[in-house]
């Protein structure tokens, strides 16, 4: 599930020149209070941020594409049954995995589809998408 999940979120779509580097949407001290623990970021593959703990055992990953890649995931996650809607964030929410283990939060806003993957050793399948939820708020305000 979590390589699906990554192949998901790091299949480049190619964006308009307008979109914004992920690593500035979000500060590493928004990034440390959504997961209790310091956070720094580093550069992904294109139109991604990575933040990882530095202890290692935790890591969020941010990744920005088109508007079309949200119907596509949506229309995936459909056909799997790993579809768990979200409201109150952007145009649309979903996360993409089930009430077992935490998934992947896909939010659309406008042209543009936020991808947030969190990852915490120690949390619950509801504490990820509690910090997912809180860190696509705060980049909401940027786009």
């Amino acid at each position: 599930m979590r390589l699906l999940l990554t192949a998901l979120i790091l299949i480049a779509v190619p964006l308009a020149a307008q979109t914004p580097n992920p690593c500035t949407l979000l500060t590493n001290a928004q990034v440390t209070a959504a997961m209790g623990t310091p956070m720094t970021s580093t550069p992904g593959p294109p139109v991604s941020c990575i933040w990882n703990a530095r202890n290692g055992d935790s890591r969020v990953y941010v990744t920005l594409r088109d508007a079309a890649a949200y119907a596509t995931a949506k229309s995936q996650a459909t056909a799997v049954d790993k579809l768990i809607p979200i409201s109150g964030l952007g145009d649309g929410a979903f996360v993409l995995g089930d009430s077992d283990t935490a998934g992947a939060l896909y939010v659309l806003k406008g042209s543009h589809t936020v991808v947030i993957l969190a990852h915490a050793t120690d949390f619950t399948p509801d504490q990820t998408q509690a910090a997912e939820k809180t860190l696509a708020a705060q980049i909401l305000s940027h786009l």
